[in-house]
Formats: structure tokens, C-alpha cells, sequence
């Protein structure tokens, strides 16, 4: 499956998006609260009308954070099979900050379980910010991690 995921609006998920994101098969980023898939109870309806998703782990892990989400919703997330895609980066569990992922970054493991059934994973660090170190050290994390 080609993916091309898209960002869904912000504010509250609304029945009628839902309906029709679940009708045209696009692929729909999790987000963080403040936009809709932003909370667990958004995702589990979204799982439940057969959404495919594009899981952003930095995401998942504000939510994680700020208590949108619980371990049930997020078990049944990562057992999703219409997840399409991974994104990773890391942050402080309260803003995304497309920070490097480092090897105990949130969701890493789980990115690489996908990764081994051949489930794109997006790096979408601010690479611009790192020096080259910086960006070869993150290259290694992401080799070691996701395609040993």
C-alpha cells in the first residue's frame, strides 16, 4: 500500500469526520490532545470504524504524558492491524518536539516490530538542528534498533 498520511484537524474528532476518513481509506496521523485521534477514546472509535492510522510515537507519548490515553487503548494500538506507518522521534512527553530518538526512546520497540513486517517507519526528527555527530548517531540508533 502507497501511504500518504495526512494530519487530521484540530479540535474535537466529530462522527461525521470520522465517517468519512473510515469511507475514503486514508491514512490518518495519531495526533496529540488537541486535535482529533489526539485521545484514547478518539482512537479506540477510530480502531473500531476500521481507520487506517499512521502512529507518530512522539505523539502517543504526549498523550501517554498528559493521561489522554490508557494502557488498554494503547495495547489495542499497538496491536492495530491497519497501522500504515511509524513516526519517530523523541521528546519531554509534553510537547512534540521532533527531537532524535535515542535507544530508550518511547515507542522505538514497537517501531521496530513493525518495521521487521515491513511497515514504513519516518524519521521526522529537525535533523536541521543537529550537527553531523548528532545526525550519525541517530542514524546508528534507528539502524541498531530498527533493521538488526
Amino acid at each position: 500500500m502507497a501511504v500518504d498520511s495526512v494530519h487530521p484537524p484540530a479540535g474535537e474528532m466529530t462522527s461525521g469526520w470520522l465517517d468519512s476518513v473510515a469511507e475514503s481509506a486514508q491514512v490518518v496521523e495519531v495526533m496529540y490532545p488537541g486535535h482529533a485521534l489526539g485521545r484514547g477514546s478518539e482512537l479506540a472509535r477510530a480502531m473500531d470504524a476500521g481507520v487506517y492510522l499512521a502512529v507518530d510515537v512522539s505523539h502517543v507519548h504526549i498523550q501517554r504524558e498528559s493521561g489522554a490515553i490508557d494502557e488498554k487503548v494503547l495495547r489495542r494500538l499497538f496491536d492495530y492491524d491497519r497501522v500504515c506507518e511509524v513516526h519517530v522521534s523523541a521528546n519531554d512527553g509534553r510537547t512534540d518536539r521532533h527531537w532524535p530518538a535515542t535507544c530508550d526512546s518511547f515507542g522505538l520497540p514497537w517501531a521496530a516490530e513493525r518495521a521487521a513486517v515491513g511497515v514504513p517507519v519516518i524519521c521526522e526528527s529537525y535533523l536541521h538542528r543537529v550537527d553531523a555527530d548528532g545526525r550519525r548517531r541517530l542514524m546508528g540508533v534507528l539502524r541498531d534498533r530498527l533493521y538488526s
